[in-house]
Order: C-alpha cells, then sequence, then structure tokens
C-alpha cells in the first residue's frame, strides 16, 4: 500500500512542477513591487535550497518505495526538474523586471526634451516607474536631492544591478554635470531597454517554455514505469531487487544529465 500512495504522491507532485509555471505571471505581477536587488540577491541561495529539498523529497521516496540505490537517481531527476522550474520562475521575473525597465526609460526619454533640469524630470517620470522599478525610481529621486545628481546615478546602478541601469546613470550623471544632449543619450537608453525586454522575451518563448515539458516527460516516464511495478508484480520485485535499483538509478542519473545539460545553461543565461 505504501508504494501506491508514493508513487500517487510522486505524481501528483510532479503534475504541479509542471502546471505551476503557468501562473507564474499573474504571481510576478503581484509580487514586481519587491525591489529588484531583493529578487536578484536571494535567487541563488533559494535556488539551491528548492533543489535540495526536491532531491531530498526523492531520495526519501525512492528509498521507501524501490530502494536506495534508485533513490539516488530519483533525487538527481528531482532536483533537474526543479532546476526546470525555476528556470521558468526566473524568465517569467526577467521579462516583468525589463518590461519595468523600458517603461521607466522611455517615460525618462520623454521628459528629457521638455524638464527644465534633471531633478524635474526624474520627479516627472517617476510616475511611469512601476514593479520593480518604483522603489528604486523614487529612491533615484530622493538620492538626488540629498547626495547630488552623480552620486544618486551611482547609486541607482548598483542599486537595480543591469546593464540598462548602468547606461541610465550615465544619462543622469550626464545631465546632472550639464551636459548638452542628454535628451539624445536618454533615447539611446530607451532603445536599449526596449531590446533588452524583446531579448527577454525572446528567450521565454524560445527556452523557458520548454521547461515544462521537460518536466512532463520525466513525470510521465516515472509514472510508467511505477504503473509497471504496480501492476505486475514480478516487475515490481525485479525494479527492488539490486539489479533493478542499479537499472533505475542509471537511467534517472542519464535522464539528470541531458535536463541539467539544458537547464544550467538556461539557468546561466537568465541568471
Amino acid at each position: 500500500m505504501l508504494p501506491v500512495v508514493l508513487a500517487v504522491a510522486g505524481a501528483g507532485a510532479a503534475l504541479g512542477l509542471v502546471w505551476w509555471p503557468g501562473s507564474l505571471p499573474a504571481v510576478s505581477v503581484s509580487a514586481r513591487h519587491l525591489r529588484a536587488e531583493r529578487v536578484r540577491l536571494r535567487r541563488i541561495p533559494r535556488a539551491r535550497l528548492i533543489m535540495g529539498v526536491a532531491a531530498g523529497g526523492g531520495l526519501v521516496m525512492g528509498t521507501l518505495s524501490v530502494g536506495p540505490l534508485a533513490a539516488l537517481g530519483i533525487a538527481a531527476v528531482s532536483a533537474m526538474c526543479a532546476l526546470a522550474v525555476l528556470v521558468q520562475v526566473a524568465a517569467a521575473r526577467s521579462v516583468a523586471a525589463a518590461a519595468d525597465m523600458a517603461q521607466y526609460c522611455s517615460s525618462l526619454a520623454n521628459q528629457s526634451t521638455v524638464a527644465t533640469t534633471v531633478e524635474d524630470a526624474l520627479r516627472k517620470a517617476a510616475p511611469a516607474a512601476v514593479g520593480s522599478m518604483a522603489g528604486p525610481a523614487a529612491d533615484l529621486i530622493h538620492d538626488a536631492e540629498a547626495f547630488g545628481v552623480t552620486e544618486a546615478a551611482n547609486r541607482f546602478a548598483k542599486r537595480v544591478g543591469t546593464p540598462t541601469s548602468r547606461r541610465v546613470a550615465a544619462v543622469v550623471t550626464v545631465a546632472g554635470e550639464g551636459g548638452s544632449g542628454w535628451a539624445y543619450l536618454a533615447k539611446t537608453a530607451q532603445d536599449v531597454a526596449t531590446q533588452e525586454l524583446v531579448t527577454q522575451q525572446h528567450f521565454q518563448r524560445q527556452v523557458a517554455s520548454l521547461m515544462p515539458q521537460i518536466v512532463a516527460s520525466v513525470a510521465v516516464s516515472v509514472g510508467v514505469i511505477a504503473l509497471v511495478g504496480l501492476t505486475m508484480p514480478e516487475t515490481g520485485r525485479w525494479l527492488q531487487s539490486a539489479g533493478g535499483q542499479m537499472v533505475l538509478l542509471v537511467t534517472g542519473l542519464g535522464w539528470a544529465g541531458m535536463v541539467g545539460r539544458v537547464c544550467g545553461t538556461a539557468w546561466r543565461s537568465v541568471r
């Protein structure tokens, strides 16, 4: 009875991993008011924690339902499936953050042509800063009043930590120093932010969208093996033997290696 319960629970968890990313855009919209630096700094430790929990859950489930050798393969596959979900999550957040930056840069470029001072342009562009850019834009105005435009721009670049934010900081610095033609530079920053948004959207469509399919293929394979073991007692006993567990271990490690290569490359790109 215990293997049946564990198999059903594992199948439910796998399906949850497949369908959960579909609701991520709504989740990311509601969470976009978090500071961009908080998302970025916590992503890697949280990713390791989630992968560790997934591997631990797979190890426990595999040990109880099949055996310790097979459990190692199940743990490896579980960790890679968690990484696939994390790629989907990070891609959705990156698209949201790029959209926020593009909107803010567009507003700043428009204000640079009509505002009398850079401080005035920053204040008028602030209402367009939403989501992950709301906090940094407000801090930029506050820092400009407290420490000067140049220091505020440097803090903004460090706070957001993206190439586009560094370009915006350079534009603000030039404007604060009284440099001419900063409206043209602001337009260039807008173009860069728009291109970054297009790049992130392309990555999400072409790469991140494949992550649920990878998890689904793993879930189906595990489900088929579990059903065969449950419906055919002799096969189930063989899978629990040393030879069967070794086959499951090698298969699991092979799956984990293939999935990890794809997901690892995608994770490095989305980071």
